[in-house]
Parts: C-alpha cells; sequence; structure tokens
C-alpha cells in the first residue's frame, strides 16, 4: 500500500498540520514577557516554514536543534503576509532521523513510505 505523505507546502492556511520535519535552524530569543522561546524554521522536500516554540524550558532548547527531526503539529497561519506554523507540539525524534531524514528532504516518492500519518 502506498501512503501519500502531505508535505509543508501542501497545507492551506488555517489548516491542522501533522508532520515529520527537519528542524533547518533553531534561535533562542527571549520574549518581551521575559521568557525564552525558540524561532524555528522547519524543512522538508517543498521548501520551508518558520514557527515559534513558545515558552521554551532549557530541556526544550537542548532537544530542538538545527538538524534534529521532530514529528510537527500545528495550524499553518499567516503572520504579517507569510506563512508560519503556530506550533501546538514538536516531538522528538532522534531515533527516526536517519530512516526519514533521506526521503523528507528528497522529492515525492513514487514507492512505499517509511512514515504514516495516524
Amino acid at each position: 500500500m502506498t501512503t501519500l505523505v502531505k508535505r509543508l507546502f501542501d497545507y492551506h492556511n488555517e489548516e491542522d498540520v501533522r508532520l515529520p520535519v527537519l528542524i533547518k535552524s533553531a534561535e533562542v530569543r527571549v520574549a518581551k514577557n521575559g521568557k525564552k522561546f525558540i524561532a524555528m524554521i522547519f524543512q522538508d522536500n517543498s521548501g520551508h516554514i518558520s514557527g515559534m516554540f513558545w515558552d521554551a524550558s532549557d530541556n526544550d532548547i537542548a532537544q530542538f536543534k538545527a538538524g534534529e527531526v521532530v514529528q510537527l503539529s500545528g495550524k499553518r497561519e499567516l503572520y504579517q503576509g507569510n506563512p508560519q506554523i503556530k506550533i501546538f507540539h514538536c516531538g522528538w525524534q532522534p531515533k527516526r532521523k536517519a530512516m526519514i531524514l533521506k526521503p523528507l528532504l528528497s522529492g515525492r516518492q513514487k514507492h512505499p513510505v517509511i512514515w504514516k500519518r495516524n
């Protein structure tokens, strides 16, 4: 059975997003309220999109770094005219990194995919 997994830019504005992505960059910043957050850029084979991980703990900051693969859950929105992901959850996937990184960044596959949406 072949399962077609949506990519970042297959989602439309206001649509819920759930997919594995590569963290292209992760920059720790401090919000006006004094709490830390991570400004991330997520990437897959369709392109890249930004997202903010608010109220980041020290553990979150240690885990969510550039080059890591995460299971992203959120909603695609527009912010100042640009698409971004409102993050609901970001699940760290260290054991799956090698298995999904190559198909994640390559073109659409014509063979069965490794990752299936739940």
